[in-house]
């Protein structure tokens, strides 16, 4: 039996230590925060009831997957599992802040629009490699009538941008993408950005860390491991506020904006130089996700799956996830004033994004909301920012490294995922890396072919 220590008690460290524990092995798990889940973070509307999620948001996954089947229900009835809903983008609103009292665009031409948007990202996708996100758009065939060239580009940007970071910092660097038998690491990009999540994806992360608890994981919160040591006989030590562990081996699942901040101090002797070569190869999306609930929607169509707002003098739209066709309640959350939000605070931040509110609806008589939260994922010291993307730099060799192990101390989750950065890919890279682990300690390793 092994003592084994995961660092981190998200979806990817959770799984991790149920695969290792259901091997017989002696699991520790290290968690910095009181709570557990890492960037999933379900809390609760004004009502203590309603799942309002502070971190990932949607189902990208295909529902035939393991972590689908295991972790999810059918029925919308069930508080202790989460559902999925699915939405047409054609439902949303779209309003133009530069002539917000015109007629908003009707169904059939957002619907119009996309599928021009889509048609010309296809073509522009074939000779994606080697170039950023903006070059990729500005490839794109546009139509010649310059009211629907404005609205493809629009959408095209909207379907690229990610949390506020700039189109021109993300890119399509060439790597291998190996085949996933179990579905696991699928990404459903037909459906991905309009399947939403019901009753929260903190069902999930109950549920795993029960199953833990059950095969035996000593679970310790309240931990954040301040170095982590590599001795010569290649045990490793490791340090925390809560006293010393010692493990033979170590499955880390820090994000990478933590890793790009403390790895040359966290680690003793330090990483290789191509491993921190791979990590500063890496971004990290600047986030804040603002939460916004009101007593009624003020807006056109209570059914939208989003409010999207379009403003000329910035790339893609502001977007509004519209809480009322999931949950019958008015709350809209925001991730789309993560810049602004470094030099306003919380309650500038939401009268900013009130004031474009009561701009695009200026029919309505747009109230103060009744309940807000401001959830700053960059200044969480656990976090340091959202879901990773990558840059121009991240080629086939730096993921390598940025998979590779460093002696006995090994990586996971989605940060680390060559598939993607979504909650199954955080999941299924758990998973992976505890069947490495376990592969050392026969004759339990045929457990988990």
């Amino acid at each position: 039996m092994a003592n084994i220590i995961v660092i981190g008690a998200g979806i990817a460290g959770l799984k991790a230590a149920l695969d290792l524990a259901k091997n017989k092995q002696c699991v520790t798990l290290l968690e910095a925060r009181e709570r557990l889940g890492g960037r999933i973070y379900t809390v609760k509307a004004s009502d203590h009831a309603t799942a309002i999620e502070l971190g990932a948001s949607y189902w990208e996954g295909l529902e035939s997957s393991p972590l689908y089947q295991d972790y999810f229900s059918t029925q919308t009835n069930d508080p202790s599992k989460p559902y999925t809903k699915q939405y047409k983008e054609t439902d949303s609103i779209i309003v133009d802040l530069k002539d917000p009292h015109k007629t908003p665009l009707s169904s059939a031409d957002i619907a119009n629009f996309y599928d021009m948007a889509n048609d010309a990202l296809q073509k522009a996708y074939r000779t994606r490699l080697g170039k950023t996100f903006e070059q990729v758009i500005a490839s794109c065939e546009l139509p010649a009538d310059p009211t629907q060239a404005y609205w493809v580009k629009k959408i095209l940007e909207l379907q690229c941008i990610h949390q506020s970071t700039p189109l021109s910092a993300i890119g399509f660097p060439d790597f291998l993408i190996p085949n996933d038998e179990e579905k696991l690491n699928a990404y459903n990009e037909a459906t991905a950005n309009f399947c939403f999540v019901g009753n929260g994806y903190g069902c999930v992360i109950n549920q795993i860390a029960e199953q833990c608890k059950n095969a035996g994981v000593k679970l310790i919160t309240n931990c954040p491991v301040t170095k982590i040591t590599t001795q010569e006989n290649g045990g490793i030590e490791i340090e925390t506020k809560q006293g010393n562990f010692h493990a033979d081996k170590v499955i880390c699942t820090m994000p990478l904006g933590v890793l790009k901040t403390q790895a040359h101090t966290l680690f003793s002797p330090p990483l290789s130089p191509e491993k921190i070569e791979a990590i500063n190869a890496m971004g990290v999306h600047t986030s804040t996700r603002v939460v916004l609930e009101f007593e009624t929607p003020f807006w056109d169509n209570p059914l939208a799956p989003y409010l999207l707002l379009s403003d000329p003098a910035s790339q893609g739209m502001r977007e509004f996830r519209n809480n009322w066709v999931l949950h019958g309640k008015a709350i809209l959350q925001t991730p789309s004033y993560a810049n602004e939000a470094q030099h306003l605070s919380d309650r500038a931040l939401i009268e900013l994004i009130l004031s474009h509110l009561r701009l695009a609806f200026a029919q309505a008589d747009v109230p103060s909301p009744k309940y807000a939260i401001v959830h700053r994922w960059s200044d969480d010291p656990y976090a340091q920012g959202a879901y990773p993307y990558r840059t121009l730099q991240m080629n086939e060799e730096n993921h390598q490294a940025l998979e590779k192990p460093e002696g006995n101390i090994y990586f996971a989750g989605a940060d680390f995922s060559r598939h993607g950065f979504s909650v199954q890919h955080a999941y299924a890279k758990g998973k992976q890396v505890a069947a490495e682990v376990n592969s050392e300690y026969p004759p339990y390793k045929m457990l988990f072919k």
